[in-house]
């Protein structure tokens, strides 16, 4: 077995097709991280491991190195404004083990990085092996857990009549009136699976997610170019693979709606979303939603994931919070203790004058 660090972007590049062949989930996944590190490589600097097993690549951690402010952090790729759920290491469980001790290894040897901060894991030591790594540091290093928002999975029944009829009778009727409107006409659903243009679909997204959350007084990720950047170039590779789809619900013909779907492992995530404010009368939401939910439980799906944010509109769909959090270790060297909690006490003062400033508002990823 054998460790590689890919540090330029030409090998990142040259690892596309063993990445590939690692079939990770779409946050995990080569068009991401690529599509990340081209937006948001400013500042940075990559360290990717590679573990090989006689030449063939077994096992993918994507890092990269943050070298901002003097904290010299070691990170995943997708941390940040992009909200990648679930980071892991992408390698089979019978390599894992040994993979995370040559990850420590070389961190403890490194005269470079102080500090590994593993942002939207798994909070659950007993769900995210990866946590291992913590142990595997060691002494030199403090441990600062933060929880974030929660992820929400709604498991879904057999059927649809099921669904229904677990359903609070408040949600079964918008329920209803929304699949009328469908299966009715009224409303038509389409997607980059069938007929819908990509490049209109993402023009729409952006444009109705700046329509919702500038309603609602939210501060949107679409207001920053490198995030739109970003996650259309991620689209455009995903949704041909079908790891990804843009929906869209049209009324007399002009888009209300529009969501964009991860394909996970195990269901549906919704990553982004938006509707129209001058159509909340047909309340839009509740017709992708039950497109989706509907459409999931026919094709034998068992969970539908909501993904990050306690909005309280996924309780009411009957979803369950899944803890995450961000996991950092740094290490007790007086220098950077001590620029950590600097670091720390900036933020708290960040946030502070932020929820002086804009009191009653919230950020949309």
């Amino acid at each position: 077995m054998n460790l590689r660090i890919v540090k330029s972007e030409a090998e990142f590049l040259q690892l596309q097709e063993a990445w590939d062949a690692l079939d990770p989930a779409p946050m995990q996944s080569f068009a991401w991280n690529f599509a990340w590190w081209q937006s948001f490589s400013r500042y940075n600097a990559l360290r990717i491991y590679c573990y090989e097993d006689q030449g063939t690549v077994v096992g993918i951690a994507p890092f990269y190195f943050d070298r901002r402010l003097g904290q010299r952090a070691l990170k995943f790729l997708g941390s940040g404004i992009t909200c990648s759920d679930y980071a892991q290491l992408i390698v089979a469980d019978e390599h894992r083990q040994d993979f995370l001790s040559e990850i420590a290894e070389d961190v403890r040897q490194s005269r470079f990085i102080r500090m590994v901060e593993l942002d939207g894991v798994l909070a659950d030591p007993s769900q995210n092996p990866d946590l291992k790594i913590v142990d595997q540091l060691g002494t030199p290093f403090w441990r600062y857990d933060r929880d974030v928002d929660s992820s929400w999975i709604l498991e879904l029944p057999d059927s649809w009549d099921q669904f229904l009829k677990q359903s609070a009778s408040n949600l079964r009727r918008k329920v209803r009136k929304a699949a009328r409107r469908i299966d009715g006409g009224e409303v038509q659903i389409r997607s980059t699976r069938d007929d819908l243009p990509v490049e209109s679909a993402f023009a729409t997204l952006v444009r109705l997610h700046l329509e919702r959350t500038d309603a609602k007084g939210l501060q949107s990720a679409f207001c920053d170019p490198e995030y739109v950047r970003f996650l259309h170039a991620a689209a455009a590779d995903l949704i041909p693979q079908g790891k990804a789809e843009i929906l869209t619900a049209e009324y007399q013909g002009k888009p209300i709606a529009v969501h964009f779907n991860l394909q996970g492992p195990r269901g549906p995530q919704l990553y982004q979303s938006g509707a129209s404010r001058d159509a909340m009368e047909l309340e839009p939401g509740y017709l992708l939603f039950t497109h989706v939910i509907r459409r999931t439980i026919g094709e034998g799906i068992a969970e539908f994931d909501f993904l990050r944010g306690d909005e309280p509109y996924k309780k009411f769909w009957g979803a369950r919070p899944v803890p995450l959090a961000t996991v950092r270790c740094v290490s007790k060297s007086l220098f950077t203790t001590a620029g950590h909690k600097l670091a720390l006490g900036a933020r708290r003062l960040k946030n502070d004058l932020r929820s002086f400033q804009w009191r009653g508002l919230g950020v949309a990823r």
